[in-house]
């Protein structure tokens, strides 16, 4: 299928994906709130294409304060990196010139070191939903890690998930850890996913994603690792054959301001963003399972083979991740992480 067909289906498949969630009203919720304050436009850059799970969230962020607001707040939302990596948004949001953004949260590591706990393989593999998004949004975690991000600069608004991952495809056969040795695989340029991937005993290569194709094509990677609609619209599965469920790390977006922006708005705007930004993260954090399913059978449907892991398998591939886990204890703290792990088993059996 030529790639300009194969982006169209992308689209169409993010776009049923958005059908699912709940509908949107126009209507505002107290119009007078707003009246005496001055207009304000907030500038919101994110690296994410329109047909993925940030992107549908940042429209929905942008609609919910605009509607809130009567449109006295408004949000320019600027997709696909028009403004730079995501570690450059970062900095961009730091520094104050860009007011809002969402993006995958290992891009704020060399921000926030304890935000590292996040880019452990396998820490979060068989969790569901409700227990990761309360461990996260909600309790200790969620206290210590707002107090980190304050101290950088930042507001955290929220983290939304949907116990979807980052996934491996490949062209080998990968049934249990003994398949990974000396697989050259595409990853993250991040040190913490470099030590990783070398831990598990593969030859990882930070590739950018404009280039992963090519790169898989030519063979000069035989995998890389990335969730299930990123396969999907980047055409992945034209270049690789297995389709693995590795499930190694949260598929996961932050939502943050800077803090002394978010601190000099009235407080009627951080109200209406806050409930924007709840509203939108837990509607696509909601969707993005069925996101996830329908990218996957799609992938199928085109070719790929499925592998997927027991609860065994996941504690055989996390004991071959240690080495990466003692590496990030000393990059993020063992108080995160203990208390992570900690929150995630005591969330898990209040179910």
């Amino acid at each position: 299928m030529k790639r300009g067909k194969m982006f169209y289906l992308s689209m169409a498949l993010a776009m049923a994906a958005a059908m699912i969630l709940s509908s949107f009203s126009a209507a505002m919720a107290d119009p007078a709130k707003y009246a005496s304050l001055k207009p304000m436009t907030l500038l919101y850059p994110h690296t994410s294409p329109k047909t993925e799970a940030n992107a549908l969230m940042a429209d929905l962020i942008k609609k919910y304060a605009e509607a809130e607001t009567g449109g006295k707040l408004t949000i320019e939302v600027m997709p696909a990196a028009q403004l730079g990596t995501a570690q450059e948004t970062a900095q961009q949001l730091q520094d104050g010139s860009v007011n809002i953004s969402s993006e995958q949260v290992y891009s704020m590591v060399d921000f926030i070191p304890e935000v590292s706990v996040f880019d452990m393989l396998f820490m979060f593999s068989t969790y569901d939903k409700n227990t990761i998004d309360k461990t996260l949004n909600s309790g200790p975690v969620n206290k210590f890690l707002q107090e980190r991000y304050n101290k950088a600069g930042f507001q955290l608004l929220g983290y939304m998930q949907g116990a979807t991952f980052r996934e491996t495809t490949s062209n080998r056969k990968l049934s249990g850890p003994a398949d990974f040795k000396g697989m050259k695989i595409r990853t993250l340029p991040s040190n913490n996913f470099v030590v990783g991937w070398k831990a598990m005993g593969t030859a990882p290569t930070p590739i950018t994603i404009g280039e992963l194709y090519l790169s898989l094509q030519q063979k000069l990677v035989e995998a890389q690792e990335n969730p299930y609609d990123i396969i999907l619209s980047n055409n992945f599965n034209e270049v690789q054959k297995y389709l693995c469920a590795t499930h190694h790390n949260l598929y996961i977006m932050h939502v943050v301001m800077n803090k002394k922006f978010y601190d000099s708005l009235p407080k009627e705007y951080r109200e209406a963003l806050e409930l924007a930004v709840k509203k939108a993260r837990t509607e696509i954090g909601g969707s993005m399972p069925q996101l996830a399913e329908n990218s996957k059978k799609e992938l199928l449907k085109r070719g790929m083979t499925l592998i997927e892991y027991d609860n065994k398998t996941f504690d055989q591939l996390r004991a071959s991740a240690k080495p990466q886990w003692d590496s990030i204890r000393k990059i993020a703290g063992n108080q995160v992480v203990d208390l992570m792990v900690k929150e995630l088993n005591a969330n898990s059996k209040k179910k």
